[in-house]
């Protein structure tokens, strides 16, 4: 603990297995604020849902709401992999997070797709291609301002033999 602030948390996370390859996550979560300025007293409740049965795809979502003295925070997450060949893999994400204060809210969103490449064969060369939007929008009264961003990489690894590994990467932002 530091010299400014202390805090005391209990919670629960359980993991319920539904059927076989299918689980929930639940959580619930008390942080409160013991001494010091940083009032962070706050209530956490989420679920989760994997979906990992299929060999070809694994799937996955997850919901948080938290409450608390200064903010209240709504978060979640969801995502796919799903193997097209033994050599390509295509992949999609979702991350939002919603944090409302006093004096407005600001929002933050990230879609990612992607796909990768491994060569199955010869196990010679791998790539990881990514595209993602970015939104953030902050609608408080101190500091509006709303920021919009694509963002674009391409990384490579090529092993033409065991002990040699070349890498290349690109990526830019726009």
């Amino acid at each position: 603990i530091s010299a400014r602030e202390a805090e005391a948390a209990i919670g629960l996370k359980n993991k319920w297995y539904v059927q076989d390859g299918l689980t929930i996550n639940t959580l619930f979560e008390r942080v409160e604020s013991l001494e010091g300025d940083d009032d962070s007293t706050a209530t956490a409740a989420g679920i989760g849902v994997e979906y990992l049965a299929n060999e070809n795809y694994k799937a996955s979502a997850r919901f948080e709401n938290r409450w608390g003295e200064t903010s209240d925070t709504l978060l979640g997450s969801a995502g796919i992999a799903y193997r097209y060949t033994d050599e390509i893999t295509l992949l999609a994400k979702d991350i939002y997070s919603k944090v409302a204060y006093d004096d407005g809210h600001r929002t933050v969103n990230r879609f990612q797709l992607g796909g990768a490449y491994r060569d199955y064969d010869s196990n010679q060369l791998d790539m990881l291609a990514k595209l993602e939007y970015r939104l953030d929008d902050n609608q408080t009264d101190s500091d509006p301002y709303q920021k919009d961003a694509i963002i674009w990489s391409l990384s490579g690894n090529y092993h033409p033999t065991r002990p040699l590994t070349l890498s290349g990467r690109y990526a830019g932002k726009y």
